[in-house]
């Protein structure tokens, strides 16, 4: 009996354990939230500043976990309906944008 609980509190672990690694650890920084990669790299996930010039930086600090990521990509959708945004400076570890990343923007029509 003892052997069952046993495995059953290492199955309940494991599934915990699980469930938190399949989700992708974000952050936000500036009004921008980043989902991390791997231990040096993120992506632009959303934006929720509404100004008309948006920056995106090259590396975003995360004070969740202390590490700086290198930004190498936009996810799509990211700006969609960012409708007063008319610039954007991008950085040059910009390696992908994805689909409709614009959607809704000055950039898209």
């Amino acid at each position: 009996m003892k052997r069952l609980i046993y495995t059953f509190i290492l199955l309940l672990c494991c599934a915990k354990i699980t469930h938190a690694a399949s989700r992708p650890q974000t952050f936000t920084r500036q009004q921008i939230t980043y989902i991390v990669l791997d231990a040096h790299q993120a992506i632009v996930r959303t934006c929720q500043d509404q100004s008309e010039d948006i920056y995106i930086p090259d590396s975003a600090f995360s004070a969740e976990d202390g590490i700086t990521y290198c930004i190498i990509g936009i996810e799509a959708h990211a700006f969609a309906g960012c409708r007063k945004m008319t610039t954007i400076s991008l950085p040059a570890t910009i390696e992908y944008i994805g689909a409709e990343a614009f959607d809704g923007t000055a950039f898209y029509q």
